[in-house]
């Protein structure tokens, strides 16, 4: 319980919980792991190792990351995870302080999207082969800092910013149309 609130560093005056930050670093480790093991499944034993560069038999920690990470000399697969998690955290909280400022607000719909998104996961939770409440399987997928709570804030910033996304879209379509026009 006490490591469900703990900050883990901050972004400007924004705090990053554990939570968000584990629910980051474990997504892109999820991702990558999936990608190898697929590329295992269709090819063969080592090759999700070859084409991505990740080992799914090893820990991120105990292997070397083959890309540049400014500031560190021999980086590991989990320095890459720390890398990205943390960059797309401060996308995250920039989105959030611009659609604060713009006065982006979520709707009706996109509060039904997140219940709905929520329900997904707790359904996913339950079904699996090994049963799990949706708390006990959020803290297995995303670490033990991981509440409810927390990916229901967490999945709320995601809409949020895809929220942003689209506005920002269409702001560069219309400029783009307006460059046109003055041509």
């Amino acid at each position: 319980l006490l490591l469900r609130g703990k900050v883990a560093f901050t972004v400007g005056e924004e705090e990053v919980t554990l939570a968000e930050y584990s629910y980051y670093y474990n997504s892109n480790y999820q991702e990558q792991y999936s990608y190898s093991v697929q590329f295992d499944q269709y090819y063969g034993a080592g090759m999700g190792t070859m084409y991505t560069g990740f080992d799914s038999t090893k820990t991120p920690d105990a292997q070397k990351y083959s890309g540049k990470i400014e500031g560190i000399e021999e980086p590991t697969w989990a320095d890459y995870f720390d890398y990205n998690a943390k960059r797309q955290i401060q996308y995250a909280k920039a989105a959030k302080l611009y659609a604060a400022e713009k006065g982006i607000e979520l709707s009706e719909e996109d509060y039904a999207e997140i219940e709905t998104t929520i329900d997904s996961i707790e359904q996913n939770a339950k079904n699996g082969a090994q049963p799990y409440s949706l708390a006990a399987y959020l803290r297995l997928i995303y670490g033990k800092a991981m509440s409810v709570s927390a990916m229901k804030d967490i999945i709320t910033q995601q809409v949020l910013i895809q929220k942003v996304r689209v506005l920002m879209r269409m702001v560069i379509l219309l400029m783009q149309k307006v460059v046109l026009l003055l041509q």
